[in-house]
Order: C-alpha cells, then sequence, then structure tokens
C-alpha cells in the first residue's frame, strides 16, 4: 500500500480507503506474502481483468470511431494532440 501511494502521490489512508473499495467490487485481491507477513500484495481479480478488457475494448471503439470521422491525416494529428494532453496531465499528477 506505501508504495502504491508514494507512486500515486496520495496519503496512505488514501490508497487504502481506495483498495478497499476495489476488493469490495470484487476487482482486486489481497494476498499476504509468502516470505514477509508485513508485506501484502494487490492482485487484480478475474472480475477485475474482464472490467479491463471491456474498457479497453471500449477505448479501442472510440479511437476506431474517431478515426472513421475524421480521416487518416486529421487522426493523426488528434492522436498527437491526445499523448500531448495524456503527458501533460500524467506530469501534472506527479507534481
Amino acid at each position: 500500500m506505501s508504495e502504491l501511494a508514494t507512486s500515486a502521490r496520495v496519503s496512505k489512508p488514501a490508497v487504502s480507503n481506495a483498495v478497499k473499495k476495489l476488493q469490495e467490487m470484487g476487482l482486486v485481491d489481497i494476498r499476504e506474502s509468502t516470505k514477509d507477513r508485513r508485506v501484502s500484495h494487490l492482485c487484480i481479480s478475474d472480475t477485475g481483468k474482464e472490467v479491463l478488457e471491456v474498457l479497453d475494448s471500449a477505448d479501442q471503439q472510440f479511437f476506431r470511431k474517431i478515426a472513421e470521422i475524421l480521416g487518416d491525416d486529421d487522426f493523426k494529428l488528434f492522436a498527437d494532440l491526445w499523448e500531448r494532453i495524456s503527458s501533460g496531465l500524467e506530469e501534472e499528477t506527479r507534481s
């Protein structure tokens, strides 16, 4: 949990609450380390994997539809802008 909090730059209680909600939803499992009982590992559950597949499929459908609407040249421009926006948002969350 502490590694996740550090990498996400949020508090440990915030991570604990989020993980608890994900666990209640059946999206993640928490497994105790076999080497160190103080360490827990988060694992995506089978249900969580299914949700990720659906989300990935939705993303793919979204981008295919945008490509149909824009055409090749405009879609390339859109993809470049999308990448710049995504990178900028990632950098902002790290600050």
